[in-house]
């Protein structure tokens, strides 16, 4: 019988009574949200708290959509939700990587554009308007430029500032708390694209820019 006993509450403790769980604790996530460099707010306007849906090998139930909400005029939020899981959470559409605590994203800039200056470092070799130097050509309508896959610069070469990247669309929805997604850029000399180079960026965003250099052979 008190082995019966044993067993019994063994096996009650094991599945986890409601009255035994312990309820998870809502968390607050707070920041505005504006729709351009100016700080134009994204106003009252409906956006979504996510969490994705990982369950490793087998798709999970858990996670989704946590709660929507609305922007305030001036394109503030705050809200408090409950975590399904312990992946991080997103504003969906505009920031992902949350981390699961109480957290005030700040300003997020919902028009995802990026700029960058190119500089050219020819080194100690001689080059003359018989060199072209070519590298691609992000094609940007305030970046025109006659070739569709290279622009491209006449020698002789002289070190510094050669372009100017602006209003670069970002694919990617930023990361909270890192910088936008490097992006690879191609260049070569001559026509030769058997001997190109390659070399990353990291856009800069509003009133930021990056900057890449060349170094030519």
């Amino acid at each position: 019988m008190k082995n019966s006993l044993y067993i019994l509450l063994t096996l009650l403790l094991i599945s986890g009574l409601p009255a035994c769980r312990k309820e998870k604790k809502p968390l607050v996530i707070a920041g505005r949200i504006v729709t351009d460099c100016n700080g134009t707010p994204y106003a009252n306007a409906s956006i979504s708290i996510y969490q994705p849906k990982n369950g490793g090998l087998f798709y999970s139930s858990k996670g989704g959509t946590l709660l929507t909400t609305t922007t305030d005029s001036d394109g503030y939020f705050l809200c408090k939700y409950v975590p399904e899981s312990s992946e991080s959470v997103s504003i969906d559409g505009f920031l992902d990587g949350i981390p699961l605590k109480d957290v005030n994203v700040g300003e997020v800039n919902a028009n995802r554009t990026g700029s960058f200056r190119i500089f050219l470092d020819p080194g100690t070799s001689v080059y003359t308007a018989q060199d072209t130097l070519f590298y691609t050509n992000f094609n940007y309508p305030n970046n025109p430029f006659p070739n569709t896959n290279y622009r491209y610069v006449v020698g002789p070469f002289a070190a510094g500032q050669i372009d100017s990247i602006t209003g670069m669309g970002l694919s990617a929805i930023p990361v909270y708390g890192k910088s936008p997604y490097p992006i690879t850029i191609t260049y070569f000399l001559n026509s030769n694209p058997s001997e190109m180079s390659q070399t990353t960026v990291t856009p800069g965003t509003c009133n930021d820019w990056g900057s890449v250099t060349f170094t030519l052979p």
